[in-house]
């Protein structure tokens, strides 16, 4: 992979993760992987995170 691109996605892991960046780098450099949770936050399905939300007077 080249420089720019390898960056462009840790850059994007970063973002999407929510996690700096440079602890991104720090574990890649120290471990030679990817943090595990860069990968959980990606699998999730959009809205995972998000609380339950019920309709009023409902139970």
């Amino acid at each position: 992979m080249a420089p720019d691109a390898a960056f462009a996605y840790l850059r994007r892991l970063s973002q999407d993760g929510n996690i700096k960046l440079h602890d991104i780098a720090e574990v890649l450099r120290v471990t030679g992987r990817l943090p595990v949770e860069c990968g959980r936050r990606r699998e999730q399905p959009a809205g995972a995170d998000q609380p339950e939300t019920k309709a009023p007077g409902g139970n």
